[in-house]
C-alpha cells in the first residue's frame, strides 16, 4: 500500500522534490568527510606499505655493512656429494683433487646371549674389566658399560642380546669379550673392523674413519659410498661470496624505484611527519642504490657510467643506479629539490629501459635541507 502524500495537493508546490534536495545538500557535508576518510586510509596503507619497504632496505643496508659480507671465504664443492662429500675446516689449500673410494671404513660390533648370574662376575673386554653383580640384567650391564669413560665399547641391548660396538673405529678397533658364564657370543652378528681405502690424485691412502680430516690441509672429506668413477673435489681461493652479496642486496631491487616514486605525491598532501618520513626515505634509497652498486661491481662488472644512460643492460639494478643519479642532482622531471604535484601527468621518474642521459653533473638542483 502507497503512503499517502499530499505533496502540492493544496499549494501547487512539489514539496516532497524540496525536502529531497535539501537533505542532499546537508549530506553533502558527510559526503566530503567520507571521501577525506577514504583518503586518508588509502594514505595510511601507502605509507605502512612504504615502511614496510624501507625496513627492507634498512635490514639490507645492515648487512652489507657487516664485515661478514665481504670477508673472504672458500668454495668447497664435490662433483658427486652423495658419495663424497667435503667442507672447510677454517682455512682450506686450494686447488683441484681426484679422490675414488674402493671401501669404506667399518667399526666392529658383536653381539653376546646374556645370563644373569646368582654370584658376582667379571665381564673382560680387551684389557677393560667390568664387575658385575649378582643378578645384574643385560640392560644394567650395557648401562653400566656406557657409563665407564675407559671402556673401549659402547652397549646396547638390541633383539634380547648385548650388543658391543667398538668406540674407535677401523681394524684397530676390532675387540675381544673374555670367557664369562654372562655371555656367549652369536657369530651370524660379528663384524669384524676394516679400514677406509681410497686413491687421492692416484695414490693409494687408507684411513680408520670414514671422515677423513688429514687428506687436504683445511678440509674435511666424508665417505659415503664407494665410488665407480673418480670424484673432483675443488676448493676455490679465498674471496667474497658473490653470490652471498647478491643475495643481501635483494634480487627485487627493479620494483624499488616505483616505490619510491610515491614520494613526491605523499610530501605534497600533507603533513610534517610525513615530510621527514620521504626525507628518510630518500637518504636510505640513496644508500640501497649505492650499496647495490657495489655489489654491482664486485659481482657482476659492467659498463655503467653516468653520462651514457646509466643502464646495465636493462637490468633492475642498472635502472636503480640511474635512479641514483638524478637523485643526487640531475634536473630532470624527477628531483629531490622540485616540488611534485600529485598529478600523474607530472611525470615524476621512473627508471626504463631508455638510454637518456642521467649525468648527475647536468645541471645540479639543490640538495634536499
Amino acid at each position: 500500500m502507497s503512503p499517502l502524500s499530499l505533496s502540492g495537493l493544496a499549494s501547487g508546490i512539489d514539496t516532497e522534490s524540496i525536502v529531497k534536495q535539501l537533505m542532499a545538500v546537508e549530506g553533502q557535508a558527510k559526503t566530503r568527510l567520507q571521501l577525506a576518510d577514504t583518503r586518508a586510509v588509502a594514505r595510511q596503507t601507502g605509507l605502512r606499505d612504504l615502511a614496510s619497504k624501507l625496513g627492507a632496505l634498512r635490514d639490507a643496508a645492515n648487512a652489507l655493512k657487516s664485515t661478514t659480507t665481504w670477508a673472504d671465504v672458500q668454495q668447497l664443492v664435490s662433483s658427486d656429494p652423495a658419495r663424497v662429500a667435503v667442507r672447510a675446516q677454517g682455512t682450506a689449500a686450494p686447488g683441484a683433487r681426484v679422490i675414488e673410494v674402493t671401501a669404506l671404513a667399518v667399526t666392529a660390533q658383536h653381539a653376546f646371549n646374556y645370563t644373569s648370574s646368582a654370584a658376582p662376575q667379571t665381564l673382560a673386554i680387551g684389557a677393560f674389566s667390568l664387575a658385575v653383580d649378582p643378578a645384574s640384567t643385560v640392560a644394567t650391564v650395557a648401562a653400566a658399560i656406557n657409563d665407564r669413560a675407559a671402556a673401549p665399547v659402547s652397549a646396547v641391548v638390541a633383539g634380547g642380546k648385548l650388543v658391543l660396538t667398538s668406540r674407535t673405529g677401523g681394524a684397530g678397533g676390532d675387540f675381544t669379550v673374555g670367557a664369562s658364564p654372562l655371555v656367549t657370543e652369536d657369530a651370524v652378528y660379528a663384524r669384524a673392523g676394516s679400514n677406509a681405502a681410497y686413491l687421492l690424485d692416484g695414490v693409494p691412502k687408507t684411513a680408520s674413519s670414514n671422515v677423513i680430516t688429514d687428506a687436504i690441509l683445511g678440509a674435511e672429506i666424508t665417505l659415503k659410498a664407494t665410488t665407480t668413477a673418480p670424484i673432483s673435489l675443488t676448493v676455490s681461493d679465498p674471496a667474497p661470496d658473490t653470490e652471498s652479496v647478491k643475495a643481501k642486496v635483494g634480487h627485487d631491487l627493479g620494483s624499488l624505484p616505483s616505490h619510491v616514486v610515491l614520494a613526491p605525491w605523499m610530501v605534497r598532501r600533507g603533513r610534517r611527519t610525513e615530510v621527514r618520513a620521504m626525507r628518510t626515505a630518500r637518504s636510505l634509497c640513496l644508500l640501497a642504490a649505492s650499496s647495490g652498486a657495489l655489489a654491482l661491481a664486485i659481482a657482476a662488472p659492467a659498463a655503467a657510467t653516468p653520462g651514457n644512460g646509466c643502464d646495465v643492460g636493462g637490468s633492475p639494478l642498472g635502472q636503480f643506479i640511474s635512479f641514483l643519479a638524478q637523485n643526487v642532482g640531475h634536473s630532470g622531471s624527477f628531483n629531490p629539490g622540485n616540488d611534485h604535484g600529485p598529478i600523474p601527468g607530472a611525470g615524476p621518474f621512473v627508471p626504463t629501459h631508455e638510454t637518456s642521459d642521467c649525468n648527475p653533473t647536468d645541471n645540479p638542483s639543490p640538495p634536499i635541507r
